[in-house]
């Protein structure tokens, strides 16, 4: 009590965003106790100091208090368009721990990037209960019901459990008037629920996922250019998942809620979301992503997610007429005894079996605890083929990305999984049958630290076209789904390795990445703190594709630094936005002592960038008089979009703001994810 530093948090603030004052020296003793005012604003928490117990004693209660009451964004943000125009808008979801509310903010950005004004909030235009258009789902390929309790069929009410009834019905539509009584007191603002993974998803008219390639035997390309230009006429809708247990779609021009989907797979735990005695639990809370598909003889939109950590299911909505959202919008809802908590994006694609399908990693705690890659029939919700990688003990299988031929038909896919595989999956047959993991059964490569442990692997990989023919994989090892994976700091480590095998699979030679094989190391300086802002920079060591096969970048800026995001490409960089979690309660939604790093390098070599990429001195200007860093602290603050703007600028957009960078190229996104305790 009673320490004191060389900075005072009262005055020296703005000098130090200003550039006017540095930081002091950790290797002082007033260097350490201004380090700790340092980690707070980094953060953006609070600094006390107290001299005596009695001020240490309020101060520790003034940060209990503000805990609990938190309000805060922590699933990202979404954008109206690509590009940074006056129009454009920004979409945050938002939640307030003491109550567990959750709300959409609309907000207008300038040219520049930055929020200029309030255009709605979702909780101030919610519809009255009666009017809400919610629906239920009934599992499997069977359509959806209106959710009011006269119309739930006998299943559906049985599906609700021993509480289900009338009264639980009208509470969860956001009807009060049981509130402290038999039911939950919500917060006064909103009925809506805490959104907290699943990431905003905007659907419109920005999707152009270019298959007017498409072969003559494959129907629709000739007319997928004229779907993507009717696509631009939609009003845009706001997709995102809550833990009220629906999937919600809010209108882009006014956050008007025009449709809400119950999957059946959480029905029967709705219930506790009225109790009194309410303990914070998962929902709707996984990755939603948008796809195009030619069905039936027409091009479809659809939106497909998972629940996350709020159950094993995964579910298909068809948004094509984003106006008319209703029960035969639901398409299916996917449970299998082998899919596990999918935290991590699938994919869409049409295979050489002529049909349109869900790509799906497995995720975490299936039944067998198996690394498995699921095939579904997006018509139909139907399991096409299960691909079990024969990796099991505890294992499963993250993210997916899929690869294409020329003519944008998927010959195969890349995921890793939990004991640090990284497998691609050939699919070049016309016969499911013949769909199997690559390399005779065996990962193209295994992810491990200086020590030999292998690297857990749950992100969605990525890949660009090496110059030498194959693909040159991107990816990063780490874990973050459990409470444990809060106190756990094994080394990780980010990767770029060439698989020499190119996507026309029944013509070409490839090979395994072997531990003899090797991959050229770069490292990360000891940083720098500059404009309050702790930079970093990366080295440049050669790498030569006639000798190695690939680059890594050990994760060392802090301990249990780890990679939970897809990384993304922009103009022949690559883009990760690593998380380091650096204590907590242990409590689901905990992060406020977490911090993020995001690192970007040359995508075919992994080294720094030798040219200024940030404004690192401060004076809203990207020039020489600015340093050559390629990494930068920051928070763990959610889903961040990229967007282009004027004179080669790029705007990072989250929750808390903007960051520029001085980069063309398109966008990329970054996924923060709370930790779970899984249902039992």
């Amino acid at each position: 009590l009673g320490v004191g530093g060389a900075l005072d948090p009262e005055t020296d603030l703005q000098d130090l965003i200003d550039g006017n004052l540095d930081w002091t020296s950790v290797y002082t003793a007033a260097g350490l106790v201004d380090d700790l005012w340092h980690a707070a604003v980094n953060s953006h928490g609070q600094y006390l100091s107290a001299s005596d117990p009695d001020q240490f004693s309020t101060a520790l209660a003034a940060i209990l208090q503000s805990i609990s009451e938190r309000e805060t964004a922590e699933g990202g943000a979404a954008v109206s368009s690509i590009t940074l125009e006056t129009s454009t808008r920004k979409f945050i979801p938002t939640y307030r721990t003491s109550t567990w509310a959750g709300d959409v903010q609309a907000k207008i950005l300038d040219i520049n990037g930055v929020a200029v004004g309030d255009l709605w909030q979702a909780s101030d235009v919610l519809p009255a209960p009666d009017n809400r258009n919610i629906f239920m789902g009934a599992g499997g390929s069977s359509s959806s019901t209106a959710f009011n309790w006269a119309d739930l069929t006998v299943a559906q009410k049985t599906a609700l459990g021993p509480n289900g009834s009338e009264d639980l019905v009208e509470y969860l539509r956001g009807d009060r008037s049981h509130e402290g009584t038999l039911y939950r007191s919500r917060d006064s603002d909103s009925v809506l629920g805490d959104m907290i993974n699943s990431t905003p998803l905007l659907v419109g008219g920005l999707l152009n996922e270019q298959y007017q390639f498409l072969p003559t035997s494959v129907p629709g390309g000739s007319t997928y250019r004229a779907f993507v230009t009717a696509k631009k006429a939609r009003k845009q809708m706001l997709f995102i998942g809550a833990n009220d247990g629906m999937l919600h779609a809010f209108r882009g021009d006014d956050g008007v809620e025009a449709f809400a989907f119950i999957p059946h797979s959480v029905a029967g735990n709705l219930y506790q979301i009225a109790q009194p005695s309410y303990s914070h639990k998962l929902f709707v809370d996984g990755p939603l992503i948008e796809a195009d598909a030619y069905l039936s003889g027409s091009w479809r939109n659809y939106v497909l997610g998972s629940l996350g950590g709020g159950g094993r299911a995964v579910y298909a909505v068809d948004a094509t007429d984003l106006t008319n959202l209703g029960a035969s919008s639901v398409k299916w809802e996917f449970t299998h005894s082998e899919l596990g908590y999918v935290m991590a994006p699938m994919a869409v694609g049409v295979g050489r079996n002529g049909k349109w399908q869900a790509y799906i990693g497995n995720g975490f705690e299936s039944d067998s605890g198996y690394a498995q890659l699921l095939v579904v029939d997006l018509a139909t919700g139907s399991l096409v083929k299960r691909i079990n990688t024969g990796v099991g003990g505890g294992n499963g299988l993250g993210g997916i990305k899929l690869i294409k031929d020329i003519d944008n038909v998927v010959t195969g896919a890349y995921a890793g999984d939990l004991k640090g595989n990284l497998w691609r999956f050939e699919m070049t047959s016309a016969s499911t049958a013949d769909w199997t993991t690559g390399f005779d059964g065996n990962p193209l490569f295994v992810a491990t630290d200086i020590n030999g442990n292998t690297q857990p692997i749950t992100a969605q990989p990525t890949y660009i076209d090496h110059p030498k023919g194959g693909q040159l994989v991107i990816f990063g090892s780490g874990r973050l789904f459990a409470e444990l994976d809060l106190t756990v700091h094994d080394p990780q480590t980010l990767y770029g390795v060439w698989d020499r095998k190119t996507g026309d699979y029944e013509t070409a030679d490839g090979d395994q990445v072997q531990a003899t094989d090797v991959l050229v190391e770069q490292t990360f300086s000891s940083g720098e703190t500059l404009s309050g802002t702790d930079y970093f920079e990366v080295s440049n060591n050669t790498v030569d594709y006639d000798l190695h096969r690939g680059w890594y970048v050990r994760q060392t800026l802090e301990a249990g630094q780890r990679m939970i995001y897809t990384p993304q490409f922009i103009r022949g960089f690559v883009l990760f936005s690593t998380v380091a979690p650096t204590g907590g309660t242990g409590l689901p939604c905990d992060d406020s002592r977490s911090t993020g790093y995001n690192v970007l390098v040359n995508a075919l070599s992994g080294g720094g960038s030798t040219t200024p990429l940030f404004d690192t001195n401060g004076d809203g200007v990207i020039d020489e008089s600015d340093g050559t860093h390629s990494a930068y602290k920051t928070i763990a603050d959610g889903k961040d979009t990229l967007m282009l703007g004027t004179e080669g600028k790029v705007s990072i957009q989250s929750p808390f703001g903007e960051t520029a960078v001085l980069l063309n190229g398109r966008g990329l996104e970054r996924t923060w994810r709370q930790l779970l305790n899984y249902p039992r």
